[in-house]
């Protein structure tokens, strides 16, 4: 949460830095780019006086009182923008452009500051908003073990219960709320069958015991069954049951499988065949 206050807080600077900046420049500069062209055109007519002196249509005498004249002007344009002439009506007007641009800045600064502010405001209202209607896991937790403790036989509740003890890596409880599902149910789907074996191994269960036979029991409802035929090929293996493994990923090879399940399965089964 600092660090975006720091960079909201950056991102506003820059941007009435980017805003501001040119507001003032805008009118300071003004003044300097009429000098400035007011000298650029008093240079180019005293080149058109000495051009026309060269060429003889203007004598000397009267190029000097042209460039004079010009010289003059020159001086009056300038000392009326400093306000050395003119004083009281140069002032007001550098008064008023002062006023206009500091009036301009505050405006463009609340401007963007406020809605910085509202604008995280709103952000953050939309997060509390969010938040509050995320559910709290404990509390979620708490009350699914409170329903299956009071209806065993609730199995929504319970199978809520295993999803989010899973989610929790709390895999014990799960293996243990699944098997109460599978032999509560007559004909157990595959599904739950799997999930089981799958909390059985995260919880630190081995294929020699209740997760190798509950992929049995999976294999014998869903003869191609990937993940079963898998596990169970992994199983024979460790226990020492070579062909009955390169036959089980055999059978396995025979799908259609992603291009780095089938190099691994072909890999594994390979050197089970080098070794016989």
């Amino acid at each position: 949460m600092t660090l975006f206050v720091l960079l909201g807080s950056v991102m506003v600077i820059l941007c009435l830095a980017l805003v501001v900046i040119p507001i003032w420049h805008a009118g300071g500069g003004r003044g300097d780019r009429r000098r400035d062209a007011n000298v650029e055109i008093y240079r180019q007519r005293c080149a058109e006086i000495d051009r026309e002196i060269a060429a003889g249509r203007l004598s000397e005498a009267d190029a000097e009182d042209e460039k004079d004249e010009l010289g003059a002007r020159l001086l009056v344009d300038i000392d009326a923008e400093s306000g050395l002439l003119a004083q009281s009506g140069t002032a007001a007007t550098v008064r008023r452009s002062a006023i206009q641009r500091w009036l301009a800045s505050l405006f463009v600064g609340l401007f963007i500051v406020t809605g910085a502010a509202g604008g995280y405001g709103w952000l953050a209202g939309r997060q509390a908003i969010d938040n509050a209607g995320m559910p709290n896991i404990d509390q979620m937790t708490a009350q699914l073990k409170a329903q299956v403790q009071t209806h065993p036989e609730d199995r929504r509740a319970r199978l809520l219960l295993t999803q989010v003890q899973r989610r929790r890596g709390d895999n014990a409880a799960a293996a243990a709320n699944l098997r109460v599902l599978n032999q509560g149910s007559a004909t157990p789907t595959t599904g739950l069958l799997a999930a089981e074996a799958q909390a059985n191994l995260a919880a630190g269960g081995d294929l020699s015991g209740r997760a190798g036979d509950l992929y049995r029991r999976v294999l014998e409802d869903d003869p191609s069954n990937r993940e079963a035929l898998w596990y169970l090929g992994l199983r024979a293996t460790e226990l020492g049951q070579n062909a009955t493994a390169i036959a089980l990923w055999g059978r396995l090879l025979e799908q259609q499988l992603p291009a780095e399940d089938r190099a691994m399965v072909s890999s594994r089964r390979n050197s089970l065949i080098k070794t016989k």
